[in-house]
């Protein structure tokens, strides 16, 4: 009898560690992943995102944008040097990536909750690091036991893209983002 309460205790905190696991590390790893973007800590950040994935899923998702716009441009067919501009853009979507997808940038991504043009930078605007805060509320969707999204709660024409995470052992890492429809820079 007593072993029967034993394995019963044993089974109910087993099963109370693992909701306190799945409905609490979603939240756990997006606040991780927002603090070590706002502090600039690349190491942590390089623990956090799985680059070589995200730098995959962008390129991926980037064709296909960019393959449905040259349709598009074949069918009106009066300007053929759009069509050349959108293959010479389709040949340098990976250059293009691979030197977006750093610690850096996605940072600002993470800090701001949408992507962000580099010229804005450069023309001297602040990011929220020199003095900009801007609170970002993150949006987070279980989709199972192995991946949940994070989106910004913005308003309703403004783009923002969506954070895939993936499990990895008891962890979470972002994998993937999920570029909005439309412009992908705020102007």
């Amino acid at each position: 009898m007593k072993k029967n309460v034993v394995v019963g205790a044993i089974l109910g905190l087993a099963l109370l560690l693992f909701l306190g696991w799945y409905f609490a590390s979603p939240s756990w790893a997006m606040s991780q992943l927002q603090t070590a973007a706002t502090e600039g800590d690349t190491d942590r950040l390089e623990q956090s995102i799985d680059f070589p994935s995200v730098r995959e899923s962008l390129k991926t998702e980037l064709r296909a944008a960019m393959a449905a716009e040259m349709v598009k441009q074949q069918e009106d067919a009066e300007d053929g040097f759009a069509v050349l501009g959108s293959a010479f853009a389709m040949a340098m979507v990976d250059t293009m990536v691979d030197g977006f997808v750093n610690p850096e940038s996605m940072a600002a991504m993470i800090e701001k909750g949408q992507m962000e043009r580099e010229a804005s930078i450069e023309a001297g605007e602040q990011s929220p690091r020199e003095g900009q805060e801007r609170d970002v509320e993150w949006s987070i969707s279980r989709e199972g036991i192995s991946r949940f999204t994070a989106t910004p709660v913005a308003g309703e024409d403004e783009p923002v893209p969506t954070l895939i995470f993936e499990r990895n052992g008891i962890g979470w890492k972002l994998s993937a983002i999920d570029l909005p429809d439309g412009p992908l820079v705020q102007e």
